[in-house]
């Protein structure tokens, strides 16, 4: 009898039960004006149908789908983000997170333009909602600043690219761009037409050489040139289309005039001559010169035929000259006008014999007598200084006589003079 052995394998089919549901995502922190990202992640071994943002955080979940979502925040803040799954197995899963926008920094400013010679000014205008800034400079000529609102100084003219970056004490930056000029300064010079140094009653030339639109002297002036005739120190001030401003400065001196003396006005009798002298130069002029034996000379002799003014120009070393004047009269013939009495008592009226017309004797000799014929009184050139005394002592009354005797006895006179006390 055969033994028949049946072997059955019995198939066991496994149904796998539900997944569970894990839900989370990741996001990144920004700078406001930036991209959020959200990704999704998400365990289950279930499929999804469904994935549904929260980006305003009031719960409901339609303002985004997907598993990766780029959002862009509409100001710096922290928001509450939620993600909602939903698998083909009926399971919902929700995650919420919190989102930050940091504080964007706004770089801006602007930079003056300047002359050269002067420092341009960064007016910063830059703003962040919360925080604070730090600033970084490039003036686009190597030099830097961190200063909030620097200045600075360029070496030469024309215009430079400059930079400004500004960093939040969170972290975030922003980067803006601008150039500062510089403007050339006016060309300006003043060009002297005649000398720097100067006489008394002199002038000389000042000229403007400028390329500037406008221009001024410091007199007050605005021409191209200027007559001076004073020491000072003088200004020429030029402004450009840029108001860019030069100046130029020359100083005029003055250099001293000599001082000039002569002869005091004075008389000849027709057909004589007269001395005529000056002095404190170097060098003379004299004029008019037809009857002057020599126009040049210090003392030269004059022999007028009738009234004339002499004029004398007297220079000194440094050239400047000064000029004076005489008068010279001329007399038909000298005639004596005198005192005939002396009150000599100190009252300070008769006191003294006066001859009026002194200046017509500089140089003829005063004798005065007695009745008996002594003198009592000899000088050559009279100062109307007799007072009736002789050899200090007070003479008596009685009645005196003077004698003035010149170049030749045609020019003498003669009087009498009454002394009463």
């Amino acid at each position: 009898m055969k033994r028949i052995t049946l072997f059955i394998n019995c198939l066991f089919i496994a149904a796998l039960s539900k997944g569970q549901l894990t839900v989370d995502f990741t996001t990144d922190t920004v700078c406001y004006g930036s991209i959020t990202q959200l990704s999704d992640q998400i365990t289950t071994s279930d499929s999804i149908i469904s994935e549904l943002w929260d980006l305003t955080g009031n719960g409901q979940f339609n303002n985004a789908m997907g598993a990766v979502v780029n959002y862009q925040f509409g100001k710096a803040d922290t928001f509450n983000v939620g993600l909602q799954v939903i698998t083909d197995a009926g399971d919902t899963g929700t995650a919420y997170k919190s989102v930050i926008v940091l504080a964007q920094p706004v770089a801006a400013y602007t930079p003056t333009n300047v002359c050269l010679g002067n420092a341009n000014v960064f007016v910063n205008q830059s703003t962040i909602s919360s925080g604070t800034i730090t600033y970084s400079w490039d003036f686009g000529d190597s030099s830097t600043d961190t200063a909030q609102y620097p200045q600075h100084t360029y070496a030469t003219i024309g215009t430079s690219n400059t930079q400004l970056i500004v960093t939040a004490d969170n972290g975030c930056i922003d980067t803006t761009t601008s150039t500062a000029t510089v403007y050339s300064l006016p060309q300006v010079a003043i060009i002297l037409a005649g000398n720097s140094l100067i006489c008394d009653q002199d002038s000389t030339i000042l000229i403007a050489s400028t390329n500037a639109s406008s221009f001024f002297w410091s007199t007050g002036d605005s021409g191209d040139t200027l007559e001076i005739g004073s020491a000072d120190w003088y200004f020429l001030v030029a402004t450009d289309d840029n108001a860019c401003v030069s100046r130029d400065s020359v100083e005029i001196a003055a250099l001293v005039a000599p001082t000039i003396s002569v002869i005091p006005d004075t008389f000849v009798v027709k057909g004589s001559s007269i001395q005529l002298y000056a002095s404190g130069g170097t060098g003379y002029t004299w004029s008019p010169s037809a009857s002057l034996d020599n126009a040049s000379s210090e003392t030269p002799m004059a022999s007028p035929t009738e009234k004339t003014t002499y004029t004398v120009k007297g220079t000194g070393s440094n050239g400047c000259s000064v000029e004076k004047t005489v008068v010279v009269d001329v007399k038909d013939d000298y005639w004596v006008d005198a005192t005939n009495m002396i009150t000599p008592n100190g009252d300070g009226m008769n006191d003294v014999w006066k001859v009026r017309n002194i200046g017509m004797f500089p140089d003829c000799k005063f004798l005065i007598f007695n009745k008996w014929g002594d003198a009592v009184y000899e000088s050559t050139g009279y100062q109307n200084d007799w007072g009736g005394t002789y050899n200090g002592n007070p003479l008596p009354e009685d009645t005196y006589y003077y004698i003035i005797k010149c170049d030749n006895e045609a020019n003498s006179f003669s009087g009498a003079i009454t002394l009463v006390r």
